[in-house]
């Protein structure tokens, strides 16, 4: 891969929000997969918190101390003669622990998909730990939505 940009706002000086942007470029972003190449989107910024509240006994609240904004803003070039195949639907997601939204389009040459998750920030009482685990594991699936594109008709893929 290659790192075209980076940037950090509100850092110098502390402020919020703080953003990290970055632009990158590679060629080893799908997975060949028969005769199609698959991909997932939002793994590069894929939520982590699932893998963190796996307990089944916990008898403490969870304190956030501040909420938490992750955004995707996602550009994939399309390779000639390649076509997305699997349907692109929006998927949301609301809670009383935060919210999460992706939406998908392409046209000939590019897929684009936004996306984000909200963390509120506040504190979660035992009593609501796994429901709290249940939204962290649907912002998981709609994280992990892959992407399949198929070769147009005619071409041969190796």
């Amino acid at each position: 891969a290659e790192l075209e940009s980076f940037e950090i706002s509100g850092l110098h000086p502390i402020q919020d929000p703080l953003e990290i942007s970055y632009t990158f470029q590679t060629k080893t972003f799908a997975i060949p997969r028969k005769n199609q190449m698959v991909f997932t989107p939002n793994y590069i910024y894929s939520l982590q918190l699932p893998d963190y509240f796996r307990s089944a006994n916990r008898t403490h609240p969870i304190r956030f101390t501040y909420g938490y904004l992750n955004e995707l803003d996602l550009t994939v070039k399309l390779p000639t003669d390649w076509y997305v195949e699997n349907p692109l639907l929006p998927d949301s997601l609301e809670s009383p622990f935060g919210s999460a939204f992706q939406v998908w389009s392409s046209d000939r040459n590019e897929l684009k998909v936004k996306s984000n998750y909200l963390l509120k920030g506040d504190d979660i009482p035992a009593g609501k730990y796994q429901d709290f685990k249940d939204f962290l594991d649907q912002i998981r699936k709609i994280d992990l939505r892959e992407v399949v594109l198929n070769k147009k008709a005619g071409e041969n893929f190796h």
